[in-house]
């Protein structure tokens, strides 16, 4: 069976989840971690399973599975098995194992769609193959929803869509700055307490600035930059982010009259970005050799304002993004 990360996260903290063999897989390492912490600390309590057995089949390839999972612990019947590298073949052995409320949890890591493993756990009735990618805003609001009722937290509602906007969608520093939330179990936060705890991480919302500079709204572009901004290495990180993406554009452009936007747009685009595929084929689509050129020496003369006026980095760094979103849209 197939599912996302987000639906197995609200399973397993609504004690719903049952299974015995989980496959993740996915660009957010993480997240896949930190599931597999979720899991255990679930089972461990559920199945009074005792201690995490690691496999990794690059190095006990000589190993059966099966004896792993036969062999039983001093102080628990059952076992909680994480299996790393997984090769190919390894689903004819799991096809030939009787699990017996035996937990395993594959780490795939960044398997292909195409992969043997991943479709053998999407077509199996018993086991789920689980996609983790960043968390969106709706799940995002329903684990911070559910640690806040959990806790018995009270937040105000300015402090609660402070929260909510400023938090990141990464999932082990969620649940990091999720924790040092608890400290005010309850009782009230204040929207000043989370600013002091919350990390302002200008790294996870890098991706969305550049899309933001395609849209049309001046005002939300400059809010997000307030946000984000906190010093000359933040200005300095969106610059270097915007020119990642010129360069793909550069790459992807250079080919527009031999293939479609598309295509361009699949074999170009990051993969962890499919979500923003229709923004990219607009923004490519209005892409040319003379828009590219006017970027590089915007890109460059920012980069030398910088260096010069680093004390006005907030304000250098708003007109660079705001003359970018006027060459690309």
């Amino acid at each position: 069976m197939k599912t996302s990360s987000e639906n197995l996260i609200e399973k397993t903290y609504r004690g719903e989840l049952e299974l015995s063999a989980i496959l993740l897989f996915g660009n957010q390492d993480g997240m896949i971690s930190g599931l597999i912490k979720i899991f255990y600390k679930y089972f461990k309590k559920k199945k009074n399973i005792d201690e995490i057995k690691y496999f990794d089949c690059k190095n006990d390839k000589n190993i059966p599975i099966n004896n792993i999972i036969n062999n039983s612990s001093l102080f628990s019947t059952l076992n909680f098995i994480v299996i790393t590298n997984p090769s190919e073949k390894i689903y004819d052995e799991l096809e030939k194992i009787e699990l017996n409320n035996n937990i395993i949890i594959i780490d795939g890591g960044r398997i292909k769609s195409n992969s043997k493993l991943k479709k053998y756990f999407d077509s199996h009735k018993n086991f789920l193959s689980v996609s983790c990618y960043e968390l969106n805003r709706n799940t995002k609001t329903k684990i911070i929803n559910m640690f806040l009722d959990d806790n018995n937290i009270t937040l105000e509602k300015t402090s609660y869509w402070y929260l909510v906007e400023n938090i990141s969608n990464e999932f082990l520093i969620l649940e990091k700055e999720l924790s040092k939330i608890s400290a005010f179990k309850d009782s009230s936060v204040s929207i000043e307490n989370l600013k002091l705890l919350l990390i302002q991480d200008i790294s996870s919302n890098l991706d969305d600035l550049f899309f933001e500079c395609a849209s049309k709204n001046r005002s939300v572009l400059l809010k997000k930059t307030n946000a984000y901004i906190r010093s000359t290495s933040d200005s300095y990180e969106i610059v270097r982010n915007i020119k990642k993406f010129v360069q793909i554009l550069a790459l992807a452009s250079t080919n527009k009259e031999t293939a479609s936007i598309d295509s361009l747009t699949n074999i170009y685009l990051p993969k962890y970005l499919f979500k923003k595929k229709e923004v990219f084929k607009k923004i490519l689509d209005k892409i040319s050799s003379n828009k590219i050129t006017k970027i590089a020496q915007l890109i460059q003369k920012t980069e030398i304002l910088l260096r010069k006026n680093s004390s006005h980095y907030l304000e250098i760094t708003q007109r660079f993004l705001l003359n970018f979103s006027k060459i690309i849209k």
